[in-house]
This record gives structure tokens, sequence and C-alpha cells, in this order.
């Protein structure tokens, strides 16, 4: 089968039509939806003069991993910048993109400490094991502690309604306290009226 660079080279001097193309990327071993996301990027890469690409259009590309990194590398030379320059830029992105992942995968152990998931210590574990140097893990189990003070310190739902079922507070206190706990306005009074029923009775 032809090369990716053969097939984008030989659709723009007119050897290859669109259909062809996209028979060409499947020949590679794309599945459907990679091939037609290969044929749209180099019909439109053809259609348009090289300079009106820009950088971010390669990048995107290279993103959706619709462009390895030697193909991206080529397009940035061909609209202009440096092969350095272009490796750079590539790098940095590769590296946006590992910290986006680690600090997701770091929110969803803190969450899972939080929620009494994990203990401390396995936390800090789950956290060595995505590559954070020291610093960062100490950080990450700082943000950890006080996100679960911040828990700890605020009584459940269950509480609440069982407070203000007792008596123990009023319904405005009890308002103010769902809305602390994060419950939306609209189900607020859903909570407080459905212990309202039985006495209404």
């Amino acid at each position: 089968p032809f090369t990716r660079v053969d097939v984008r080279r030989m659709h723009k001097s007119g050897v290859l039509s669109t259909e062809e193309v996209m028979s060409a990327y499947l020949d590679l071993g794309f599945d459907d939806a990679k091939a037609q996301a290969m044929t749209d990027f180099t019909v439109q890469f053809n259609t348009e003069s090289e300079r009106d690409l820009t950088k971010s259009e390669i990048m995107r590309a290279f993103d959706r991993k619709v462009l390895n990194e030697a193909e991206t590398t080529e397009l940035l030379s061909d609209i202009g910048i440096p092969e350095e320059a272009a490796q750079i830029i590539i790098a940095t992105q590769v590296a946006k993109v590992a910290m986006d992942t680690t600090d997701e995968l770091s929110d969803i152990e803190i969450d899972r400490f939080v929620d009494g998931l994990i203990s401390e210590e396995e936390l800090q574990d789950a956290l060595h094991q995505l590559d954070l140097v020291g610093a960062q893990v100490e950080l990450m189990m700082a943000r950890a502690r006080r996100k679960n003070r911040r828990a700890e310190k605020m009584p459940s739902k269950a509480d609440i309604l069982r407070w203000w079922l007792s008596e123990m507070i009023d319904r405005d206190s009890a308002n103010a306290l769902l809305e602390r706990i994060g419950i939306r306005e609209e189900f607020r009074p859903f909570y407080l009226q459905e212990l309202e029923a039985p006495e209404e009775e």
C-alpha cells in the first residue's frame, strides 16, 4: 500500500480521487472513522494553500492522532515553521496532554480519598504511580486534606433532613444547609416537602 505521505501527495497531484484516498487509508489498516478523518484532513490540506493551513489545525489533527510526530513536523515545515521550532511545539503539546491527563487522574484519586474509598497512604501511593515528583505529590496531598476537611465540616443531606424533622432547625436553616452541601435550588423543596407530607395528613 501507499504511505500516508504518498496518499496526500498523489491526491494533491490529482492521481487519487477523494474516494480513492479513503480506500488507500483503509488499505493502510485504519478503521472507517480514522480513515475518514485522514481523508478529510488530506482534502483540507490539499484544497487550501499550504500557508492557509494554520498551525492550530495541524496540531488539532496531531492531538486526534490523525497525524504522527514526523508528519506533523513536515506539515509545520510546509507552512514556514523551522524543524527545530516544530519539534519544540510538538513536545510542548505532548507534555500538555500528559499533564492534563495526570491532573484528571489525580482528581479522581483525591475524590476517592474524600469519599472514604482509599486511605491517605493509598492516595499517596496512587499519586506516586502517576510519576509525580515529591513536591507535586505533597501539593496534591495538601489539596486532598483540605478538601477532606471541608467535606467533614458539612453534615450530610440525611443529617440535615433529620435535624429539620426533629425540629432542631427550622425550614430556612435546613434549606440553607442543603444549599451549602450542593443541593440545587429546584430540588431542595422536594426533599423538605417529602418530610412535611406525613404531618399534613
